[in-house]
């Protein structure tokens, strides 16, 4: 009897296991299958031009931007020193390994910003509002190339959604530097526990806060932005796809630069840096629009799907007919 039960609990663990692994091979299959249906996606719908047109609005924007972030920081902080603390970390992580020249003009900026009494105001807010509108009109443009459909309710109606959408995306940022920011993190998290302390370690470090913030904010994103709204489900998807594509992109970022600096400072001289935030950024947007591509990909538009329409149905086999040939009689 103790044989036959231990029999059956090892065919049980087999099952279990086979189990395992054809769900396993299911899932990965699918996912490399969406992953490389959305990359085809993404050329068809001149995803990469996009990203170009969304990376020069963006530089543009980037002074602004700069200058508006000084004044809400020594808005935010009591003091300035943390202040430009905390600016030159968001530069810093978001732009890592500046030329000295760069990083030197950058902090003069951000003392001369904080030194003054002009602080934040309504006028850098129109500013940063105004350098902000190419950036979110070529994100919205990208997204209807990407989605193959167009906005409706007319210029009024699509102003006013871009609107809204860069004020979130604006807090968006905010929220995501403050994740990013280890000292800030630090303090609000560490608590008297070591236990809790080195886990609170290992999420800051490995930047968990900021993949499961950008995770969630654009999937609401995707799903609210696109002209046809998509379904949550594939809204996440993209999302994932999204926040996977940067990870693995900033991870090659830290290597490109670690093992081509040299050479990248003998071709480009001190602008090296510039050549190398500019490719960066592009690689952003172009992994901002492969998630669209991801979440807004279709069936029937796919190289697949076209196939199998082209394909001819099996024509069924002619059951022989029990009747007497009444011609042959």
């Amino acid at each position: 009897m103790e044989n036959l039960e231990n029999e059956k609990a090892k065919r049980d663990i087999h099952k279990w296991g086979d189990n395992v692994e054809v769900r396993s091979f299911v899932f990965i299959k699918r996912v490399m299958n969406r992953a490389l249906d959305g990359y085809f996606h993404f050329k068809k719908r001149k995803g990469d031009m996009v990203a170009g047109s969304a990376t020069f609005f963006a530089i543009l924007s980037f002074g602004p931007i700069l200058l508006t972030l000084i004044s809400l920081a020594g808005a935010f902080f009591p003091e300035s020193w943390q202040a430009k603390d905390f600016v030159l970390s968001a530069v810093d992580h978001n732009f890592p390994n500046l030329a000295p020249w760069i990083y030197k003009s950058i902090d003069k900026i951000v003392t001369a910003q904080l030194g003054g009494e002009t602080g934040f105001s309504f006028i850098n807010f129109v500013v940063l509002l105004y350098a902000s509108l190419g950036v979110i009109g070529s994100l919205q443009f990208g997204l209807k190339t990407i989605s193959k459909q167009d906005f409706k309710g007319g210029f009024l109606v699509d102003d006013v959604k871009s609107f809204f959408t860069g004020l979130s995306v604006a807090a968006f940022m905010g929220v995501f530097l403050v994740l990013s920011n280890p000292n800030i993190m630090k303090k609000w998290l560490f608590t008297s526990h070591s236990t809790w302390n080195d886990m609170a370690t290992f999420l800051i470090d490995y930047n968990i806060f900021p993949c499961l913030a950008s995770l969630g904010f654009f999937t609401f994103f995707y799903q609210w932005s696109t002209p046809d709204h998509i379904k949550m489900r594939e809204s996440f998807k993209g999302a994932s796809a999204f926040v996977v594509t940067f990870m693995v992109g900033k991870s090659f970022y830290w290597v490109y630069h670690l093992y081509t600096k040299d050479s990248l400072s003998q071709s480009f001289g001190n602008f090296y840096t510039l050549v190398v935030a500019v490719l960066w950024v592009y690689y952003l947007m172009a992994a901002f629009f492969y998630g669209a591509s991801v979440a807004c990909v279709r069936q029937s538009e796919l190289y697949q799907g076209k196939l199998m329409v082209g394909v001819p149905k099996k024509r069924k086999k002619e059951q022989p007919s029990l009747a007497p040939d009444v011609d042959a009689a």
